[in-house]
């Protein structure tokens, strides 16, 4: 099992090189690559969009591949699609055939990818986008992985029937998909926001899962902070990522916790959470030994 996490708030913090160099150095097998900023507010400045985007992405896989380091996993922007919003969803679809195809030249196996939120036929709308986003997985030799998300309502309460968001609205997704194409990513701080405990999501889900994204919550936010300091049952969590032999990437999506530390204490503070997960995949093993 390889322990892997995300450049995102790393790349803020430091560069997008630099915050790799230290993702490798952390003690981290595998980096989570994220590409939110293709459709951030300053997109129009991102690498990724540019002309020379390959050339960029040979330099971000030469640093990595220096540390013997390998890309796991990405991240594609979201929303994916917008209700009755043809400009920017044809946007997107040309945005996720560039991560496609960034995700195979950084030898990339997942590609996470949100469902969208419909108010009128969501699951049949989402069964859609994902069939015609299917050649991208068949293109690029990728998995997509479904994220279970979750949304709010003008009052900022967590809305629980979003399609994606739940074990029975996920399972009736990929189910409706080519699973040589589609696999789920099990979000366990987002679980609680919709009233699911993370370990009943993942024995639901089972072997649909191909990877996660690990962090800790309160079950109310979104926090994306380190396990063990917040609120979720790690002992349940892990066991049942034991109980269902799960051996895929375990993903440390928890950089929150040291998003607004001091420069001279991040290097520390990315140690610290490898050490987290390191723990934490140990105790899955010994999980799985105690079950034969």
């Amino acid at each position: 099992m390889k322990l892997v996490t995300p450049t995102e708030t790393i790349h803020a913090r430091l560069g997008e090189l630099n915050g790799i160099r230290l993702i490798c150095e952390s003690g981290f097998d595998g980096i989570d690559y994220s590409m939110f900023h293709m459709n951030g507010r300053n997109s129009a400045d991102c690498r990724l969009n540019s002309p020379g985007y390959r050339e960029h992405i040979k330099n971000v896989k030469s640093v990595a591949d220096g540390y013997g380091v390998t890309f796991e996993q990405s991240h594609a922007p979201f929303p994916s699609q917008r209700e009755n919003d043809a400009i920017y969803n044809n946007k997107m679809l040309d945005i996720l055939a560039r991560c496609a195809e960034i995700s195979a030249m950084l030898g990339i196996e997942m590609m996470v990818v949100h469902p969208a939120f419909y108010k009128r036929h969501p699951l049949e709308k989402n069964i859609d986008f994902f069939n015609r986003i299917e050649h991208l997985a068949s293109d690029n030799g990728i998995k997509i992985a479904i994220e279970n998300v979750w949304g709010t309502d003008r009052r900022g309460n967590p809305v629980p029937n979003i399609t994606g968001a739940r074990s029975d609205t996920l399972k009736a997704l990929l189910g409706s998909l080519d699973c040589r194409y589609f696999t789920a990513c099990v979000d366990v701080g987002h679980c609680g926001l919709v009233g699911e405990k993370p370990e009943d999501m993942i024995r639901e889900m089972g072997g649909r899962i191909g990877c996660f994204h690990i962090h800790d919550n309160d079950n109310r936010e979104d926090i994306h902070t380190l396990p063990y300091t917040v609120k979720l049952d790690w002992d349940a969590i892990l066991r049942a990522i034991a109980d269902i032999g799960y051996a895929g990437n375990f993903t440390l999506e928890a950089d929150r916790f040291f998003a607004g530390m001091p420069e001279e204490l991040l290097p520390e503070a990315m140690k610290f959470m490898a050490s987290t997960g390191r723990a934490m995949i140990k105790r899955i093993e010994e999980m799985k030994a105690e079950n034969g």
